[in-house]
């Protein structure tokens, strides 16, 4: 169930759900508690849709009654503010192929190059938007992967941000229709 809540929201927000809180906190614990690597991308998304929805209210007692009333929200709000600080910068080390690497067919290990990747930052969370700060971490790790002299592949890109393959390549589209430099492996 958890899967189909998850590839829902790879594309829709929770808008006009009941307690879309409690949606969101139940995926993060069913991923947390399997060790799943996106249960830390759900958890931003959930926090940072909290966040803007008591931005929309602007008495500050009413905010407060807001955050601190449901259960889920509570709950939400501090599993954010527990976790770990390490936990605002990520970084993994990864092998991509070699930007000289020819396009297309599989490499030899000697056309591949260890890369280390920025999959969140400190910045990461002034961008509001789901798909937004997304694109924004696509971009940072396709710059990445150019500076160490990689080229990334889509299914490279899809494993490190924890989304499918589908969303990454509309990503990119969205990316190079908004006039950014956006290339991977075997792309124009």
């Amino acid at each position: 169930t958890v899967e189909d809540v998850l590839s829902y929201l790879e594309e829709h927000a929770l808008q006009g759900v009941e307690d879309p809180y409690h949606i969101y906190l139940a995926c993060y614990n069913v991923l947390k508690a399997s060790h799943d690597p996106r249960a830390e991308n759900l958890l931003e998304t959930a926090y940072a849709f909290l966040q803007e929805q008591a931005a929309k209210i602007a008495d500050p007692a009413a905010r407060r009654l807001f955050l601190g009333g449901a259960r889920s929200r509570r709950e939400l709000a501090q599993a954010y503010e527990q976790r770990p600080m390490t936990q605002d910068v990520k970084q993994i080390t990864v092998w991509l192929p070699a930007a000289v690497a020819p396009a297309r067919g599989p490499l030899p290990d000697k056309q591949k190059v260890e890369v280390t990747w920025t999959v969140r930052a400190f910045q990461d969370e002034a961008i509001t938007g789901k798909a937004t700060r997304r694109r924004q971490r696509v971009l940072r790790l396709l710059r990445e992967a150019e500076e160490q002299g990689a080229a990334p592949t889509v299914q490279a890109l899809s494993d490190a941000l924890g989304v499918s393959v589908i969303t990454i390549t509309r990503d990119l589209v969205a990316l190079r229709r908004a006039g950014h430099r956006a290339r991977t492996r075997g792309s124009k």
